[in-house]
């Protein structure tokens, strides 16, 4: 029974103790730009190896040792946060002590197309000029404006699935639609399969 005590007694302690770190945390937090962001272009499109190294320009290497491509989007925090909203419950927080960060939120814009198109041919079915989603690993994406998906972070990694056939080098054109109507295109540098 003394032993029953004591859990009741250390459980009621941590909870109160919690409540009171984590109320005083609110002051701790450091200010934002905004909980969200806004893309307004895309900033970088790299070839990387297994690594996550990027690639320089026409860089050779053995399909096994690709990475695939990071494609970082240009874009601008906005949507300050109270103060109120910071990751608290009516108990504190319970499951972590930490603050909002700029673009937690992600952005309120969502994925309406996303198209790579290959600038060399690739093989028999995929010529230069066509798009090649089939043989890409891409973010969701939807042509049904209804399930198009929330963007959550600035960046995203596309694989490729298969090394092309018909020439060594490969480049692609990425091009993005988002629900708001709004369209950005980028070109990766050139890799070599060896």
């Amino acid at each position: 029974m003394k032993m029953y005590k004591r859990k009741i007694l250390f459980t009621a302690f941590f909870l109160v103790g919690l409540t009171l770190i984590s109320c005083l945390r609110l002051e701790d937090c450091p200010p934002i730009e905004g909980a969200y962001f806004n893309i307004t272009g895309i900033g970088r499109l790299n070839h990387t190896d297994t690594t996550g190294q990027s690639l320089t320009d026409n860089f050779a290497l053995e399909f096994e040792e690709y990475g695939g491509l990071d494609l970082e989007y240009a874009f601008f925090y906005y949507g300050l946060l109270e103060k109120s909203l910071n990751h608290h419950s009516e108990f504190g927080q319970l499951y972590a002590l930490s603050c909002f960060y700029d673009g937690e939120l992600g952005s309120e814009e969502k994925y309406k197309n996303f198209n790579v198109i290959t600038l060399y041919d690739f093989n028999s079915n995929y010529k230069q000029g066509d798009t090649i989603n089939d043989l890409m690993s891409l973010p969701y994406v939807s042509s049904n404006e209804s399930n198009s998906y929330k963007i959550f972070i600035p960046e995203t990694k596309i694989f490729l699935t298969e090394p092309p056939t018909l020439s060594s080098k490969f480049k692609i054109k990425v091009v993005i639609e988002l629900d708001n109507g709004e369209t950005y295109s980028k070109e990766s540098t050139t890799v070599e399969f060896i």
